[in-house]
């Protein structure tokens, strides 16, 4: 069965297996919290996805205005997609919206 894959700024993601790899075919390690971050915004692209509905998705909290979860995450994304096509901007006051670079 193909493996279902999203792929967005040479960087792809391997849904069944929880893997991501760079344009170069190298793996990328991310932690569970991480790889589900970065898949939901992958899939979320066209759109900046709001805080409100990102915590509840990957971390399946409630939304608390007063949690650094998400951008304590995001920063050690970020540090790994360093050298990729990928960028996630943060939408102040709002949420995170993933682009290509």
């Amino acid at each position: 069965a193909p493996t279902s894959r999203v792929t967005l700024g040479g960087v792809s993601v391997d849904l069944d297996n929880m893997a991501a790899y760079n344009a170069q075919g190298e793996e990328i390690h991310f932690t569970p919290t991480e790889f589900a971050m970065l898949t939901y915004l992958m899939k979320n692209a066209a759109r900046a996805v709001p805080r409100s509905e990102l915590l509840p998705a990957v971390w399946g909290i409630d939304h608390n205005p007063a949690t650094r979860v998400a951008d304590d995450t995001l920063k050690r994304i970020r540090r790994k997609l360093v050298g990729s096509r990928l960028s996630i901007d943060t939408v102040w006051g709002y949420g995170f919206k993933i682009r290509e670079i």
